[in-house]
């Protein structure tokens, strides 16, 4: 209705009924990667047309503004669904958005940039890049160096937390180990020399050393996805940071062993043997842990990233 393809309104598609849901976190990032893979087996223009579409529209209709304390990045859901607008969170509502999203994003923008020339995929990738290496911290094994979940007009990082009876209280808006396509970016522009370079390698820095100490330390990799609202841990950011282990080796003196040890605790933890009689086991998405029952306390906190 408001003129725009299904897929850039909705992350589901059935026959039978319109999907209520906006699009996914990831979608549009994941959208151009998978082009970008398959360009080059068909050579198809469409191809390329598309990937331009996409990355066009929401430029121009997603991004935190140049005021902001988090500016020039995109919000990852359409909260009025035929708005034509990207303006928050699935579940944290307008205003919220994903760093690690649009890091995601910001690398599929270089990668077009290659293919394209374009230089406002360059411009949007390194404002993307600056705004995240600006807002870096040190982290820990409770907070990553940049929040899953911030206000970029604030710099608030919207928690929803909840206490597991154990005297535990977990927030679920200040954790995520997706920093893989991040670190990637950085490492682009700094090969490229565009941008700001020398804060690109200081973000780079602390974002591996981090992901050393911490998530693959402790295999403790945390949320990724947007349709839940409190503690998952995903087997994506642990596979995609065994890819990206293995694509750059040289900070990984022993590799083989960091990949394999993350392999086994995907397999371990993710198995599902619903088809074993089929022989194949299947990896799940995500654990929810624990699953809250309704009479688990829930409120709201904020707790502040600005630099």
């Amino acid at each position: 209705m408001n003129g725009l393809p299904y897929y850039m309104n909705h992350q589901v598609w059935n026959p039978d009924f319109n999907d209520p849901r906006g699009i996914g976190g990831d979608q549009f990032a994941m959208a151009l990667s998978s082009w970008r893979l398959y360009y080059p087996y068909t050579g198809n223009e469409r191809v390329k047309a598309n990937m331009y579409f996409i990355a066009d529209y929401y430029l121009t209709h997603s991004l935190s503004p140049e005021g902001a304390k988090w500016p020039d990045l995109p919000f990852p859901y359409n909260t009025y669904i035929y708005s034509g607008l990207y303006d928050g969170d699935m579940k944290s509502g307008r205003d919220i958005l994903q760093p690690d999203k649009a890091g995601s994003f910001g690398l599929e923008l270089v990668h077009l940039y290659k293919i394209s020339e374009n230089k406002l995929y360059l411009n949007a990738a390194v404002k993307i890049a600056n705004t995240l290496s600006a807002h870096i911290k040190e982290g820990n094994i409770n907070y990553s160096p940049l929040p899953f979940k911030v206000n970029p007009y604030n710099g608030a990082t919207e928690l929803l937390r909840y206490h597991d009876f154990t005297g535990t209280w977990i927030d679920t808006a200040g954790y995520t180990s997706n920093w893989a396509p991040t670190m990637q970016l950085f490492l682009d522009l700094i090969a490229m020399q565009k941008g700001n370079t020398a804060a690109y390698q200081s973000g780079f820095n602390h974002l591996l050393n981090w992901m050393k100490s911490f998530a693959m330390k402790e295999n403790k990799w945390g949320p990724f996805f947007e349709d839940v609202d409190w503690w998952s841990e995903t087997q994506i950011n642990a596979m995609t940071f065994a890819r990206f282990i293995m694509e750059h080796r040289e900070y990984f003196p022993e590799w083989k062993n960091d990949v394999q040890k993350i392999i086994a605790w995907v397999h371990k933890n993710f198995a599902n043997d619903s088809w074993k009689k089929y022989g194949v086991t299947v990896t799940n998405e995500q654990t929810v842990y624990p699953t809250p029952p309704t009479a688990i306390l829930q409120d709201k906190l904020q707790t502040n990233y600005c630099m």
